[in-house]
């Protein structure tokens, strides 16, 4: 597996600051950021987030203001999926396998 881009490297503390202000309790990459095929103006940027003990209504409300503060700071299009949203046993597996932390609380 290739590094992770330096679209995100280059951001890490933007992303803490973020992640902290939000309270995510962790954040990963995956696709095309971790594996060498991001491609800086064509590809997007996907991540999975997960939140402390938060209610439905408030989640959503959060994992809106954190898609519309990671497209703002990659100026690029973000795919943010919730831990909770993930059904598909293909998919989790591949998120086992590939997914790169980006962010875990302390």
């Amino acid at each position: 597996m290739a590094e992770i881009h330096p679209i995100i490297t280059s951001k890490k503390s933007d992303i803490l600051a973020i992640c902290q202000y939000y309270g995510v309790q962790q954040l990963h990459a995956f696709g095309s950021v971790v594996d060498g095929r991001f491609v800086e103006g064509e590809s997007d940027i996907d991540l999975l987030v997960s939140l402390t003990n938060k209610d439905k209504e408030e989640a959503s409300r959060i994992i809106l203001l954190l898609w519309l503060d990671f497209q703002n700071l990659f100026q690029c299009k973000v795919d943010l999926i919730h831990n909770y949203k993930i059904k598909g046993k293909f998919f989790k597996k591949y998120l086992d396998l590939y997914k790169v932390s980006l962010y875990k609380k302390e």
